[in-house]
């Protein structure tokens, strides 16, 4: 319509009346089509200027996962001769700088039990009931035995009948037989074994002197388990092929022994594994790892300083917008930023001697929010303390009491150092009155809540509590939090992404509203020239008339 007005119009007044409604129309919609425009580059800017925090963020993430998986120690186990023995750091070390001789002068061993020989695993054992139980014999003859039972040892009781077989005894006791310390192993193991013509059942416990292996038939048995599956003070119709044994062993000439080869509690933090005996002195040695973990510690201020700067250019404030990072004044830049910066500063609780601070290993924060890795400050920090080293790169969950483990956490569980105290009969934990079930006590409430503790020995009467998230661990939580699909920055994206989407619309509102503008412009303006037309002719007619009056 408006093309079709438009072309009747000029007539009268002889003016460009299209040239003069665009230029009117533009003038009343120029600057909404900018704005259209403005916020069309404004949100492409950020939505890749976004996808570049997001990069930056996952690459310091990769170096932080990186760094927490090396988990370097703070001292360095090695062995003279690791034939007869390996001494390597495994866990949370202390200050030690260890020089020790060490002579290995038995072995542990597993008291292994191994039944008649029968020549199919199909073969029927007998009916009956068969206990077994685990502890100390005072000799290996079949008279003049005692027989301890280990209390921190669940015994068990099988029942067979007259059709069950060997294979499924095996089966039987495999399925009943506990896991009584937790710590992976269970009591027993049972085996069927070939020996080159017939098969042979085996039963082997845990190393140690206390693990030996007890088997009861009791007396509704039939005589073919009594006399083929027995072995304990009186009755040992199974023979012991492997004596239980506890390790023995001097370190710098003072004896000690052990139930298992694999030692753990000998200094904290260091695993001595003894593989021979030996009559010469061999020697352990434990030494501060110090320069590999200044490269490591340089390594993250690296890597902090450039996510930390590249986010800064994005979001830095110039003289005008032309200037300025496309991030200026985005609020869930400032979030992330904010973050990185409470890095430097937040306190890393249950690691003993705690809690730490990232400024303890040298790392300073400068004035433009950058941090600088002080070498000298890290080398006095980990001579006088090697805790904080662990509370940078490796979790924690230990106690300072070998008769106490931790066995299961929750999600409510809050980390921290906590005091174990017995009260009569009972245990607190942080103040906490724990519940029992056997050697396994529960904390229900405050910040232990969920926390479990196996208590060998009830005789303690105290014990500290080490549950640490080391940085490393919080910093990869922190931005995994950042990146998720669900995290501040996917949300902010999908913010921009849905406005940029609408676009499109409003530049059709736009084009419609320009559209209607023409068109009204149009009217007038052919009004206009119909009204001029006339009074043009009407001039025309005067003037031919006063033509004739002369």
């Amino acid at each position: 319509m408006a093309t079709e007005v438009l072309s009747k119009i000029g007539i009268g007044s002889g003016l460009n009346n299209t040239d003069i409604i665009k230029a009117i129309v533009d003038a009343e919609t120029v600057a909404e089509k900018e704005k259209i425009e403005q916020d069309e580059a404004e949100y492409e800017s950020k939505i890749s200027a976004f996808g570049i925090v997001k990069s930056e963020l996952k690459n310091f993430q990769l170096v932080c996962q990186a760094l927490k998986d090396v988990g370097p120690a703070t001292h360095v186990g090695s062995s003279s001769n690791t034939n007869t023995a390996t001494f390597t750091n495994t866990g949370t070390t202390n200050n030690d700088d260890i020089n020790a001789s060490l002579v290995v002068s038995g072995l542990a061993s597993a008291h292994s039990l191994v039944s008649g020989t029968v020549s199919s695993t199909g073969s029927v054992v007998g009916s009956g009931s068969l206990t077994i139980a685990f502890g100390t014999y005072s000799t290996s003859s079949s008279t003049n035995d005692t027989f301890s039972a280990n209390s921190s040892k669940t015994s068990f009781t099988v029942n067979t009948t007259s059709t069950t077989t060997l294979a499924q005894l095996r089966d039987l006791i495999n399925n009943e037989v506990s896991d009584s310390n937790l710590d992976g192993d269970k009591d027993l193991t049972a085996s069927i074994m070939y020996d080159g013509s017939d098969y042979v059942l085996v039963l082997k416990a845990n190393q140690g002197v206390a693990n030996a292996i007890s088997v009861t038939a009791d007396n509704s048995s039939s005589d073919a388990l009594k006399n083929n599956f027995q072995y304990n003070a009186t009755n040992k119709t199974l023979t012991q092929s492997v004596a239980a044994a506890d390790a023995s062993f001097t370190i710098d000439g003072i004896s000690m022994t052990r139930s298992s080869n694999t030692i753990n509690n000998l200094y904290a933090g260091y695993t001595l594994q003894l593989l021979a005996t030996n009559s010469s002195a061999i020697n352990i040695s434990a030494t501060e790892n110090t320069s590999t973990i200044e490269g490591y510690m340089q390594e993250f201020a690296d890597a902090y300083n450039n996510v930390y700067l590249n986010i800064e250019a994005l979001s830095q404030a110039g003289t005008d917008l032309s200037s300025s990072g496309p991030l200026v004044s985005d609020s869930t830049v400032r979030r992330i930023q904010r973050t990185l910066r409470e890095f430097s500063s937040t306190s890393i609780p249950g690691y003993e001697g705690g809690p730490y601070s990232l400024s303890l290993l040298g790392m300073t924060t400068q004035r433009d929010g950058t941090i600088t890795f002080n070498k000298n400050t890290f080398k006095n920090t980990i001579t006088a303390n090697s805790n904080v080293v662990n509370s940078f790169f490796t979790n924690v969950l230990s106690t300072d009491n070998s008769s106490v483990t931790v066995t299961g956490l929750s999600k409510d569980t809050v980390a921290g150092t906590y005091a174990l105290a017995k009260s009569g009969s009972d245990y607190t934990l942080a103040g906490v009155t724990l519940s029992q079930s056997g050697s396994v006590y529960s904390s229900g409430s405050g910040d232990t809540n969920g926390m479990k503790l196996n208590i060998s020995d009830t005789n303690i009467t105290s014990a500290n509590i080490y549950f640490g998230n080391s940085l490393l661990s919080k910093i990869d939580k922190s931005i995994g939090e950042l990146l998720t699909f669900n995290g501040d920055i996917e949300n902010r994206l999908t913010n921009l992404r849905d406005e940029l989407g609408e676009i499109p619309d409003r530049q059709l509102k736009l084009d419609s509203r320009i559209e209607k503008l023409t068109q009204r412009y149009a009217l007038q303006y052919s009004a206009m020239e119909g009204i001029v037309a006339g009074l043009k002719d009407t001039g025309d007619m005067i003037t031919k008339m006063l033509e004739k009056n002369d």
